[in-house]
């Protein structure tokens, strides 16, 4: 990652482990669910793809509000 680069936390977290080969390794443990890397990679990936269906582009600005949760 650049140190110009704006963060992308995503892509923070993952890199690394992804790199590493931990696609398969637990990276989220919640109470009757267990996310791999690969599966988070996933999911950020079609978070983002509905962002941009619905008109946010890099360097836009969002807001997630979401219900209390482990």
């Amino acid at each position: 990652m650049r140190d110009d680069a704006p963060l992308n936390a995503a892509r923070a977290i993952l890199e690394p482990a992804l790199s590493a080969g931990a696609a398969r390794q637990p990276a989220l443990i919640a109470p009757g669910e267990t996310l791999s890397y690969g599966a988070l990679e996933e999911g950020a990936g079609r978070a983002a793809g509905l962002l941009a269906a619905e008109g946010l582009r890099r360097g836009g600005r969002g807001l997630l509000l979401l219900d209390d949760s482990p």
